[in-house]
């Protein structure tokens, strides 16, 4: 079973932990600690939303413990991303939950990506948003879809208006475990940051930014950071910031990551 960690009354976080021992490439080489691997179930009296569906490792944990917490309700998944820890798991998803819709705002659709097990064209119902929309069709009307500031391959943020979580599919997920036993919510101390640093980790995956003129795409984040105040950072990877205090100081770190960068001396 993945664990489950409440981060509002309606939206819990399940986590599978990886070791971090050279294996993965989006993690810089001294990196040490655990990585957690989280998918977010959003829970009303009778829809249940899942957001990504995690690596295929994870699979037979993720889908006992959706049967265990959906029960009755129907299941929505929205895919964030084409990668594989977005649609690893949604196959065995399909096969798990027979009457379960999907999500994207990406025109790759997602059931092209995953191969059900006995060869047939995955059959689920696939509505396809653009940002601005909500998840109103799904039973979640309070989640809106979000252009993201920093994505590649047709990436999606979600935001849960009442607790103002912002789902943040591949980015802030910098933050490490120091044990497999340690709470995925992080709401107070340092973060365990990779020793290259900040910069460092976000270039491991995003290594386009080392070589984009970032004037606009500052000026993007600093429009969308202006319209929303997230009191929670939900990543796909890493822990999860919770708490405004904690989300201003982490947003804070990444703009000067990302945008402060000195000029090396000659």
């Amino acid at each position: 079973m993945s664990r489950v960690e409440v981060l509002e009354d309606n939206v819990l976080v399940l986590t599978d932990v990886v070791p971090i021992d050279g294996r993965v490439s989006w993690v810089t080489p001294r990196s040490a600690g655990f990585e957690p691997y989280n998918e977010y179930l959003l829970i009303s009296d009778a829809r249940a939303l899942l957001i990504d569906t995690g690596v295929a490792l994870h699979g037979p944990s993720l889908t006992a413990t959706l049967k265990d917490l959906v029960g009755s309700r129907q299941l929505a998944v929205f895919v964030t991303r084409s990668e594989l820890d977005s649609v690893g798991n949604l196959a065995a998803i399909i096969e798990a939950f027979p009457d379960v819709v999907v999500g994207t705002t990406n025109p790759l659709s997602p059931l092209g990506l995953i191969h059900m097990s006995d060869g047939a064209r995955p059959r689920a119902p696939l509505t396809t948003f653009r940002f601005g929309d909500t998840l109103a069709p799904f039973g979640f009307p309070t989640v809106r879809l979000i252009d993201p500031v920093i994505k590649s391959l047709g990436t999606t943020w979600l935001l849960d208006e009442p607790s103002q979580t912002l789902f943040t599919a591949d980015f802030f997920c910098d933050d490490m475990l120091a044990g497999p036993a340690d709470s995925v919510l992080r709401n107070a101390g340092e973060p365990l940051i990779a020793p290259e640093g900040l910069r460092a980790s976000i270039l491991q995956k995003f290594d386009w930014l080392n070589l984009a003129s970032t004037g606009r795409l500052e000026a993007a984040w600093d429009g969308l950071f202006g319209r929303i105040s997230p009191a929670s950072l939900a990543p796909v990877h890493g822990r999860v910031q919770v708490g405004p205090h904690l989300v201003g100081e982490t947003l804070k770190s990444y703009r000067e990551a990302l945008f402060e960068v000195p000029v090396p001396r000659r």
